[in-house]
């Protein structure tokens, strides 16, 4: 078996190797199937969104601070608004007194309430 057709020596790199023969490697996965990237939760992507727009210029410019400072103050003073001329009790956007002043020193409602 260790001969060719001729009568020669094959070459040691010629032989047959024990593992394809025995089959050894048969718990190995097959390269065949199909590479499919896990699943990432929309949480983990709205974290990087964040994440790329910290890093961003407007970001480093102040531009994005401003925007939410602005952004919050706005939902302060409505919901002091709300409270003071509507009676509502807030729990998730909460102004505090000072807004609440404001809102009732300018109020047409919130003067009659006091005045009475």
């Amino acid at each position: 078996a260790s001969e060719t057709s001729l009568g020669q020596p094959r070459p040691h790199w010629a032989r047959a190797m024990a593992q394809g023969a025995a089959k050894l490697n048969k718990s190995k996965p097959d390269k065949s199937k199909r590479y499919s990237a896990p699943k990432v939760s929309k949480v983990d992507i709205c974290a990087k969104k964040k994440k790329k727009e910290a890093r961003s210029d407007l970001a480093k410019s102040g531009a994005m601070t401003l925007a939410r400072k602005i952004t919050l103050r706005t939902e302060a003073n409505l919901a002091a608004k709300a409270q003071v001329e509507g009676g509502a009790n807030l729990s998730v956007v909460k102004p505090n007194a000072q807004t609440l002043s404001k809102v009732k020193g300018k109020s047409a409602v919130g003067l009659s309430a006091q005045k009475k």
